[in-house]
């Protein structure tokens, strides 16, 4: 059982080692041997061809790179990109705001994420002029992202959360016919 399950499972691996498809090993799999035996048979196994072996061949099975984080989101209705994510753990959807300077958090989740208020000001917002204060949220996700000590805005009047380009200037950014696509740089 275990010989038939070695070569099935090299069988696929060489299907793969000749196709465009990179693998990942499985186990402990660190290369494949192709051996031809006494009698003319040959096998694919593991472990190095035995005394009573010729090697043919051997290959290490191509590991697949890293690729880099992305995430992909679609224009909704009302003409915004949204995605998931949350500021010290409490989830929340963001909603994507290239022209926001800064991460910025209604009062109300804020309180919830344990977001201390700093430094309070004035400032002109889309909505008008506001008072607001500097916070960090020490853990913050989207997406597949993870950031931390994340400089934010805790704003009284504001509905959403927005993602500003103080997080979104660390990423490259693409959109194209209502994708938008976030990927690392």
């Amino acid at each position: 059982m275990k010989t038939s399950i070695t070569f099935i499972l090299v069988v696929v691996i060489l299907h793969y080692q000749t196709s465009s498809y990179a693998i990942q090993p499985t186990g402990n799999v660190n290369t494949i041997f192709k051996c031809k035996t006494e009698k003319g048979a040959y096998t694919y196994q593991e472990q190095p061809c035995s005394n009573k072996s010729s090697t043919l061949s051997s290959w290490k099975p191509r590991i697949k790179k890293n690729t880099p984080l992305s995430l992909s989101m679609k224009i909704s209705a009302s003409g915004t990109y949204m995605t998931r994510g949350s500021a010290n753990s409490i989830p929340l959807v963001f909603y994507i705001d290239t022209g926001a300077t800064y991460v910025s958090i209604p009062q109300e989740i804020a309180d919830k994420a344990g977001m201390v208020c700093g430094k309070q000001f004035h400032a002109e917002t889309a909505n008008g002029v506001t008072t607001l204060c500097e916070s960090i949220i020490d853990n913050m996700t989207f997406g597949a992202f993870k950031i931390q000590n994340v400089k934010a805005m805790i704003m009284p009047n504001l509905k959403k959360p927005l993602l500003g380009m103080n997080v979104l200037n660390k990423f490259h950014i693409e959109q194209d016919k209502g994708i938008m696509k976030i990927t690392d740089k």
